[in-house]
């Protein structure tokens, strides 16, 4: 047995006896969240079960790791499993034995939740069809993994002021939100010569801000010696002694960004001086030549490889049931080469699929998940799960497809929606072109249940922004105001992101009415 799997395993009793004494009200839910979040354990808002994050490096997962996480849900009698907004896998009501039952049986098979949550190195996340995407400067897959590698080996021993996230983007659509983490890289090529575009200081919720640009090429051996520099500048100015100011971005505000990018940089060199942790590989650049296709469907992607596709699929709100699970594990048994990949939006891509088996997949899955960007709008799990939820923002977004199938409108008209339940953004509302976070209003002197509607935000590398707080709708009155947005986008032939971008006082006006 590896020496990380000793410790994590000699962990266990520990966390047993923190949960017990919080089952027994011995401990704070608080305190115990502010402990059990190592372990990627979280209670849920009735305090009388839990909540288990396994983390999976860039959302890669093997069809053996999908199948033990299902053996585990259905042992415990789970109705599915929830896929989250970075590239990591939740397990909802669990029993504390089962907990700690499930975390032991995933250490022995190198699925891990340590981490996951906490102040500690979270899931590093990466673009979900690196390696496939055409036109991208190379695959980014090698030094997502390797960054995982090097952050998980002593995950047990990290003592930072709040939690770290990197991420790995291909291209700059971002799609991993590598311009909105602690620290992201983006790959770009030059000549072919391939350079990392390096991204901090940015992250989402209480004072989001969008990362600065680091003003270097860092060649992409050297991305461990950034990670490296960054953990080393979070741990010296990081604040230990107030929560809620203790991210990155928070260091950009007490030193100036010039002076954040100095120190950085400074402690690059110094990393680079003191330890030996050049990446021992180089992206390759094979060429590909172009090829058509008539296959085309809205979750179908032609990859860079001739004659092969990716499927997207993606469960409404994330939540993938276990009968759906299984039929997808038995299709897979005969499709060795079919790798998956998790999402930032709650899906999953199917890559390197032959023709036959991407319709195959797509009349396996179709109808069950979304087909249009306003179907797989992304939502946090909310309320009456998580302990730290105001609203139910899968309730609201049920209640917006619900609303759209009795209107029987099926154009592909707006774009996908982010909701969070509350202001913490992990629905992250804060950087899509419609995000709404969950909160409660008092109007004409009722406590009502309203969202905050943001509008414009972008993680695209080109133009990065957060999105604008125009105000408060109430939670009922939300589906019919997209309906009605979808209808004026017909009117007016226009989609929603050149609308904000063209005429923003004219869709500042078509919103107000809904506004309170």
């Amino acid at each position: 047995m590896n020496k990380l799997n000793e410790i994590l395993l000699e962990e266990l009793p520990d966390l047993k006896k923190h949960s017990e004494a919080f089952l027994n009200k011995e401990l704070s839910k608080l305190n115990f969240k502010r402990y059990s979040g190592a372990f990627g354990v979280y209670a849920t808002r009735s305090q009388k079960s839990f909540i288990l994050r396994f983390r999976l490096p860039g959302g890669v997962i093997s069809k053996e790791e999908l199948q033990f996480i299902y053996d585990m849900a259905l042992k415990y009698n789970l109705g599915g499993i929830h896929l989250t907004t970075r590239q990591c896998i939740q397990l909802h009501n669990l029993s504390l034995d089962a907990i700690l039952d499930i975390i032991e049986q995933g250490i022995l098979k190198g699925l891990y939740t340590r981490g996951s949550g906490g102040n500690y190195p979270r899931n590093v996340s990466m673009s979900p069809l690196t390696g496939v995407t055409p036109g991208e400067a190379f695959d980014v897959l090698p030094f997502a993994i390797a960054a995982n590698v090097y952050l998980l080996k002593s995950i047990y021993a990290y003592h930072l002021p709040r939690k770290f996230k990197v991420a790995f983007s291909n291209t700059p659509t971002a799609d991993a939100h590598s311009t909105i983490q602690d620290l992201g890289f983006i790959a770009m090529s030059y000549d072919h010569n391939p350079f990392f575009k390096v991204y901090a200081g940015g992250g989402l919720g209480k004072d989001p801000e969008p990362c600065l640009v680091i003003p270097i090429s860092l060649p992409p051996s050297d991305v461990l010696y950034a990670i490296e520099a960054m953990l080393n500048l979070f741990i010296k100015e990081g604040n230990y002694e107030d929560h809620n100011k203790a991210r990155v971005r928070y260091i950009v505000n007490k030193l100036g960004k010039a002076q954040f990018i100095a120190s950085f940089l400074d402690e690059l060199e110094i990393a680079k001086q003191s330890k030996e942790l050049s990446l021992p590989f180089t992206p390759s650049f094979e060429v590909y030549e172009d090829w058509s296709t008539t296959l085309i469907h809205p979750r179908i992607f032609k990859q860079k490889q001739i004659n092969l596709y990716s499927m997207y699929f993606q469960p409404l709100g994330g939540q993938l049931t276990l009968k759906l699970l299984k039929q997808l594990l038995q299709y897979l048994d005969y499709l060795p080469k079919v790798r998956l990949r998790l999402t930032m939006t709650e899906g999953f891509y199917m890559i390197n699929l032959d023709e036959a088996t991407a319709l195959k997949l797509l009349e396996l899955t179709d109808g069950l998940g979304g087909e249009t960007k306003l179907t797989q709008s992304v939502s946090c799990i909310g309320v009456p799960t998580c302990q730290m939820g105001i609203l139910n923002s899968q309730e609201l977004l049920d209640n917006i497809i619900s609303y759209f199938n009795h209107k029987k409108y099926k154009k592909d008209i707006l774009p996908r929606v982010y909701i969070s339940g509350c202001p913490n953004s992990c629905g992250v509302h804060q950087i899509g072109s419609i995000g709404f976070a969950g909160k409660k209003k008092r109007i004409e002197n009722v406590i009502t249940d309203c969202y905050t509607l943001y509008i414009g935000g972008s993680f695209h590398a080109d133009h990065v922004r957060l999105g604008i707080p125009l105000g408060d709708i109430p939670s009922p009155l939300i589906p019919e105001f997209l309906y009605k947005l979808a209808l004026q986008l017909e009117s007016l032939n226009i989609n929603f992101d050149t609308w904000f971008e063209t005429d923003q006082d004219s869709l500042t006006a078509f919103i107000q009415p809904y506004l309170v």
